[in-house]
């Protein structure tokens, strides 16, 4: 992977690290750079979640004026308590990007310090050296660029989210919401709501419609 490669790259210190780059494996010191990462972060803060949800998370009491941005995948959102989240900042004026694929590194970029969380591995890298810094912004800048703003119509494609799509096999099936919520560990008004959107998306009225209209569409 090009980033960790230039991390590694670095030239090494005399106690056998890297100048400019620090493994961080306590558990509670990470909780803590991220906080004061944001915190002390003055231009912008910019972070990826990772495929096994290891992302730095913002912290929201991070200095007004600081633009925020964040990418995550689809799937993320369809979680009640990660859309609501996302929904709230959001509304506080941060910004967000949905990628189908999940990036396999996490990161948190408050401005020239970068907190990496790499899939599989423990710990975090705190890196503040300047080449590695630039290659990890580019590397977010680059996600960024392909991802879909969230809640634009091209985020879901002509495919559905996974979440939706069961439900509306399962719909299919007969189920009613109350036993679609048993079966894929929802509220039964999550499920409405997932269902609601569906009808809204595929201009249906009622469950028969959204049925035909699921079946021209390719859903099911």
């Amino acid at each position: 992977m090009e980033q960790l490669d230039v991390v590694q790259a670095e030239p090494a210190t005399a106690r056998g690290g890297h100048a400019g780059t620090r493994l961080v494996t306590d558990e509670a010191e990470i909780s803590r750079l991220r906080g004061d990462l944001v915190r002390d972060a003055r231009r912008e803060c910019r972070w990826v979640t990772a495929h096994d949800g290891s992302t730095p998370a913002v912290d929201r009491a991070g200095p007004a004026g600081v633009r925020r941005r964040g990418i995550c995948t689809r799937s993320a959102i369809e979680h009640d308590e990660v859309g609501a989240s996302i929904a709230r900042a959001v509304a506080n004026g941060e910004e967000y990007r949905l990628t189908r694929e999940q990036p396999p590194t996490g990161l948190l970029i408050a401005d020239d310090v970068v907190l990496l969380c790499l899939a599989g591995a423990p710990g975090a890298v705190l890196v503040r050296a300047p080449r590695a810094v630039s290659v990890l912004v580019d590397y977010f800048e680059r996600l960024w660029a392909g991802a879909v703003p969230l809640g634009d119509d091209r985020d879901c494609g002509t495919a559905l989210p996974a979440m939706q799509s069961r439900i509306l096999r399962l719909a299919a099936q007969g189920l009613k919401d109350e036993s679609i919520a048993r079966v894929l560990g929802l509220s039964a008004r999550s499920v409405r709501r997932h269902m609601e959107k569906l009808a809204e998306r595929a201009g249906a009225s009622n469950r028969l419609t959204l049925g035909i209209a699921a079946a021209r569409l390719g859903w099911i």
